[in-house]
């Protein structure tokens, strides 16, 4: 029955929806609305937010906790720095900028570290049962928080909760571009079965409110089998779904900045082998492939007796990752399209959640590129 269902989940998925390009949205600046006391006293109890960062990157770390201030954020917040000795003061002189204000535990880790080993070493250090990955350069939305954190409260079941996430894409021109990045609830009841139709339409949980002995436990376990950029995410986000089950709320939850400078960009623009594309061009692949198959096998076994259809199913999924990878997706929901139109439509709180953030990382972006014009001067 399992292996039925499971081919069922592994079916040929809906032709990629064509999407007529968005026209850029002009840049102007909102309030952030701020937390009530309720949620702020729910997310001071039950969160902490891990921000991965270095000192080339300290305009961002401004920017991001000049906007958690603005929240008035109650939760913890862990900054891993991992400059070398002679740069942390960067790092350290912002923090100090928020002392009293924010809640911050400034982390001095190895640069050598891989950057897994640094999150799990804040989540180890948090005193609350979930933590939160919050992307240096990136915007985190407060209410959407709050609601995750009521869901979790309410679901021992649950790994995972989150919200919608969108690509916010800036330019020279003060206009924004926002495109959705999809992640599927996965409520299905049988661990493997979870696992095998998160691959067939993967999205990634690194930025998913999560409880932080699974977040440990993932992580450290997706360590162990490989240290690839795409792979470890992968498997990450595998191994957290047969721990339980993940919600996806329909609310704006997470704005990703496509930023121009940022190490994905900046792998990709360098044909750089660990990542897609030019991963699967290159030598070791086959290498890297096999690491991550060992640990889907640790994940999915246990759950499976028949071996011939483990291997099938290890098969299938590694196709789906990467039919995903180079471009296969699904049909937008109706409320997803919804919730896309509100995003561009003004007159809408996200619609200016959005503008907002574009608004501030165009002019970080901005700062960013003056200083290094300055620099070659």
């Amino acid at each position: 029955m399992l292996r039925r269902l499971l081919r069922q989940l592994l079916a040929p998925q809906p032709a990629p929806v064509s999407r007529s390009k968005q026209p850029p949205q002009p840049l102007k600046r909102e309030p952030s609305p701020r937390l009530s006391d309720a949620d702020r006293g729910l997310l001071a109890e039950n969160l902490s937010l891990i921000i991965p960062s270095v000192a080339s990157r300290a305009e961002h770390v401004q920017a991001t906790l000049s906007h958690l201030d603005t929240l008035q954020l109650p939760t913890r917040i862990f900054l891993s720095d991992h400059s070398v000795p002679t740069e942390r003061q960067a790092i350290q002189d912002i923090v100090d900028r928020f002392a009293g204000r924010l809640r911050i535990t400034l982390i001095h880790h190895d640069p050598a570290w891989h950057f897994l080993e640094r999150l799990v070493d804040c989540a180890k250090q948090a005193d609350t049962p979930y933590v939160l990955v919050h992307a240096d350069d990136d915007r985190m939305l407060a209410q959407p928080l709050a609601r995750c954190a009521e869901f979790l409260n309410a679901h021992d079941d649950h790994a995972a909760c989150l919200g919608q996430i969108f690509f916010v894409k800036v330019s020279p021109h003060a206009s924004a571009q926002v495109s959705p990045q999809i992640v599927n609830t996965r409520n299905e009841d049988h661990p493997a079965t979870r696992v095998v139709a998160h691959c067939n339409a993967f999205g990634p949980t690194l930025y998913a409110m999560t409880r932080k002995t699974e977040f440990i436990q993932a992580n450290t376990a997706a360590l162990s089998f490989t240290t690839n950029v795409i792979f470890w995410q992968y498997l990450s986000s595998c191994w957290l779904l047969s721990l339980g089950k993940l919600n996806t709320l329909d609310d704006v939850y997470y704005f990703r900045l496509d930023n121009p400078n940022g190490w994905r960009a900046t792998l990709v623009k360098e044909r750089d082998h660990s990542h897609w594309p030019y991963l699967i061009t290159a030598d070791h692949f086959s290498a890297e492939l096999g690491r991550f198959k060992a640990g889907l096998r640790s994940i999915i076994a246990p759950h499976m007796e028949n071996q011939e259809a483990l291997e099938e199913l290890i098969d299938n999924c590694c196709l789906s990752l990467i039919r995903r990878a180079f471009g296969a997706s699904r049909k937008l929901r109706e409320s997803e399209v919804a919730l896309l139109n509100r995003l561009q439509t003004p007159g809408h709180d996200e619609h200016d959640a959005f503008i907002a953030f574009a608004a501030d990382a165009k002019s970080t972006l901005d700062k960013i590129h003056h200083t290094a014009v300055l620099a070659k001067s």
